[in-house]
């Protein structure tokens, strides 16, 4: 057996939860179920597009959210000059507009994706390739010089149960932003958008303990402290959040793709990222049994390192699923279908308990270029 799979599976075995597994978090006629009731309507049903493309769509953002539909948050302003802030409050309670780059990258995606549906008019997709172009410069402005993607405000953080303090990092954002140029780059061939990308991506190897997002996962077992992973909140004490290691992980594979174009000679960038991406997957797969409590998914493990009740959303669920069924289908890894199947199921189980469970997550093709 895989020397990390003995452990992971001897983590599982003896974590917080296994002594309560028929209890209020864990028994699916309890737990799970008063957790489904309680946010059945929370969430509508999605259509999530079963296509991924470096280059193309971005099928993690919904296929009929364009950016203006994005920005109609309540939270968001957008500038004249078309920078996008959003509203926090600080410690104090009062309110304040700061960039998000995660923010900023998931509005040009919405707007890189519109000009790839074949239902778009001409005059649409011009009007969101624009916009798309503009939000890939305000990524550029923001990215500092070592690559980083900051976060220029306060950011209360449970796990911490303080503040992550202003110009803290996340290698969610570092991922989202590279994907957004890597479009950019294929789309107009501009060079600044392959500079940023990269830049992005050697921050991306930059560890915790030196103000990176590279974080060891000594947190989860000293046996692992030899192992690394993208962190979206680095503390030099992770708590492994799921989401953003798997979009940092697919902004590295469209990276890798651009890199594989014959036009873009970087030997030494293509090979770090080709290793690296294979390094990650394996370790993802190595530790997905430990954010499964039943068949839902945990938003990270806080509950197996912090002793903290699981982090539970469905949102996040859904998430995951889209998530690892998009990176199964683009390395060819059946064990992340398997999890995003076994996940799926969840749905499967609950809408059979619960009356009147409207909540369904649909993969299906829709009118791509």
């Amino acid at each position: 057996m895989n020397p990390v799979t003995e452990i992971v599976k001897t983590l599982k075995q003896h974590s917080p939860l296994s002594a309560v597994s028929k209890n209020k978090w864990l028994d699916k006629s309890e737990g799970c179920t008063r957790y489904v009731e309680k946010y059945i309507n929370t969430y509508p049903p999605f259509t999530f597009v079963d296509l991924y493309s470096a280059f193309g769509f971005y099928s993690l953002m919904h296929p009929d959210k364009d950016y203006f539909v994005y920005v109609q948050n309540p939270r968001i302003k957008v500038e004249a000059d078309g920078r996008i802030f959003l509203n926090y409050k600080d410690r104090n309670g009062q309110s304040y507009l700061a960039e998000n780059p995660v923010i900023t990258a998931q509005a040009a995606l919405c707007a890189f994706n519109q000009t790839k549906l074949a239902t778009s008019n001409d005059k649409h997709q011009t009007d969101q390739l624009a916009i798309f172009y503009q939000l890939a410069d305000q990524l550029c402005h923001v990215q500092t010089l070592d690559g980083k993607l900051p976060y220029l405000f306060d950011w209360f953080y449970y796990i911490k149960n303080d503040y992550l303090t202003s110009g803290w990092c996340s290698g969610m954002a570092q991922g989202q932003a590279i994907s957004v140029w890597v479009r950019g780059v294929k789309s107009s061939g501009e060079k600044k958008y392959l500079d940023s990308a990269l830049a992005a991506f050697h921050f991306m190897l930059k560890p915790v303990i030196e103000g990176g997002v590279l974080a060891d996962l000594s947190s989860v077992s000293p046996a692992l402290k030899h192992l690394n992973f993208v962190e979206e909140y680095p503390l030099t004490k992770s708590a492994v959040t799921l989401n953003g290691w798997m979009y940092a992980l697919l902004g590295v594979y469209d990276l890798l793709q651009l890199l594989n174009l014959p036009e873009f000679n970087h030997l030494r960038e293509r090979q770090i990222a080709e290793d690296f991406l294979a390094e990650q997957v394996d370790l993802l797969c190595n530790l997905l049994p430990l954010f499964d409590i039943d068949g839902l998914s945990s938003y990270d493990l806080g509950y197996l390192i912090f002793q903290l009740p699981p982090n539970f959303d469905l949102g996040y669920h859904q998430t995951h699923i889209v998530q690892l069924r998009i990176l199964a289908n683009l390395l060819k890894q059946h064990q992340l279908l398997e999890w995003s199947e076994h996940w799926l199921n969840f749905y499967s189980v609950h809408s059979a308990n619960t009356p009147g469970w409207p909540y369904q997550t649909r993969f299906v093709a829709t009118g791509l270029q």
